[in-house]
């Protein structure tokens, strides 16, 4: 193994979690969602506009709270799964996440699990308010917690990565 550049440990928590469901594994479901809503209750106003009262307005606006409920529930509970997924890997404990970068590999322990991914396989990336994530395909990435750099620091690993990316 090469010289670590940086070494990320951290547990992945309940916020992370749900950053990550809401931003990232269901933006666009949540898009759809909201769309969706607001086509109902356009609807529903024309509707009511037109026709005046009727039982076609009470369905669309059911509609319209059932999109929008779903758009803000779905983190939550991506979030709870995701959670409850981690543990049920790990003996019921959430285990901490350890990323180290070297010259030519990233290197992801989590519990049990070990994975090494090369700089050529990122295909974006994303900084976030809770976490950072080095995007491998569409909906799964190596998480960062900018506050948890055990070697180097956020901003010089925003400009090696940056680097590598590239």
């Amino acid at each position: 193994m090469s010289e670590i550049y940086f070494e990320n440990k951290f547990y992945f928590n309940k916020k992370m979690a749900r950053e990550y469901s809401s931003k990232i594994l269901l933006k666009s479901s949540r898009f759809i969602l909201n769309i969706s809503s607001f086509i109902c209750l356009v609807s529903a106003i024309i509707n009511y506009y037109y026709y005046n009262y009727n039982i076609f307005n009470i369905y669309l606006f059911i509609c319209c709270i059932f999109f929008l409920s779903a758009s803000l529930f779905l983190p939550f509970y991506s979030s709870m799964k995701m959670i409850k997924n981690s543990k049920i890997l790990n003996n019921n404990k959430i285990p901490e996440t350890k990323v180290v970068f070297d010259n030519n590999n990233i290197l992801l322990t989590e519990g049990n699990i070990n994975m090494k991914f090369n700089y050529s396989q990122i295909i974006k990336i994303y900084n976030l308010k809770y976490l950072s994530i080095l995007m491998i395909n569409k909906k799964n990435g190596i998480i960062i917690d900018p506050n948890k750099f055990t070697k180097g620091n956020f901003d010089g690993f925003k400009k090696f990565i940056n680097k590598k990316y590239k």
